[in-house]
């Protein structure tokens, strides 16, 4: 699952103006068994590459699925609290 959060306030927004989070959950493998993950990346306009650029990937690992669901939505709502409220799911 991914959602994408932004402060977007309209459509005509410039872009040097728009910022986002990426939050996704996903499941990763290692030596023992699968892990449970909740990723956040930053990304915001770059007005040198004239593209969206990500930065500041944090990701967190579970081994239980309740446990990282709980972690995804403490993440969602402290990127609220900070004003990105504008949702586009995956």
């Amino acid at each position: 699952m991914k959602e994408v959060l932004s402060k977007t306030y309209g459509p005509k927004m410039p872009l040097g103006e728009q910022e986002f989070f990426e939050l996704r959950l996903f499941e990763k493998a290692n030596l023992l068994k699968k892990q449970h993950c909740v990723g956040q990346t930053h990304a915001a306009w770059s007005e040198i590459d004239c593209q969206v650029m990500f930065d500041g990937e944090e990701v967190d690992y579970f081994w239980n699925l309740a446990e990282v669901k709980r972690r995804f939505v403490e993440r969602k709502l402290a990127l609220a609290a900070m004003g990105f409220i504008y949702l586009d799911e995956d």
